[in-house]
């Protein structure tokens, strides 16, 4: 019995050197220069004005039920384009997400794992890739901005009208139960 859990010991120990050493910090830093997510983040940021414009505008007129704006409305509709920038400029600040991005990459990739990413983005095939990204990444923003305006719109039609309606029938039920006399 000894020599079983010894040698299952050892064998335990022995394995441990095959676990990948986790991502060192530097490492990642090195990973995130070379691939410019910080230029990355702020081309998203410049590509994302239009879309949070036309976004705004939809709101505004769908709170109106108007297909048009008119100069006051239009106004109001860029104020809310320009809050609706400043929010997502917050939460996509590079000084703010950097160090969640490093702990993510060392929560998630092997410093192996991270040193062959560096490699190959350091590379020109890696490099002609990466020049690639912001367009990859704003195609897939349209797609899926376009399904979310969609499914959105459809929402706040029928589904927002099913909802105020039993809402609104909740609100007369307990209204007629306070005013109903006590038997």
């Amino acid at each position: 019995m000894f020599k079983k859990i010894l040698c299952a010991l050892l064998l335990a120990l022995g394995s441990t050197g095959a676990i990948a050493a986790p991502a060192q910090v530097e490492t990642v830093e090195k990973l995130l220069v070379v691939v410019q997510a910080d230029q990355t983040i702020n081309q998203v940021m410049t590509e994302l004005t239009p879309q949070l414009q036309l976004q705004a505008n939809q709101i505004v007129q769908h709170i109106l039920e108007q297909e048009t704006l008119n100069h006051e409305q239009q106004a109001v509709a860029d104020k809310l384009a320009v809050q609706m920038l400043k929010t997502a400029e917050d939460s996509m600040n590079w000084n703010k997400l950097k160090p969640r991005m490093v702990n993510m990459y060392t929560s998630i990739f092997s410093e192996e794992e991270i040193q062959a990413q560096l490699d190959f983005y350091s590379s020109s095939v890696g490099q002609s890739i990466m020049q690639k990204m912001p367009q990859v990444i704003r195609q897939s923003m349209e797609i899926t901005m376009v399904d979310l305006q969609e499914n959105m719109q459809n929402f706040m039609g029928k589904d927002m009208e099913a909802l105020i309606a039993e809402l609104m029938q909740l609100q007369q039920g307990t209204a007629e139960k306070s005013v109903a006399p006590a038997s």
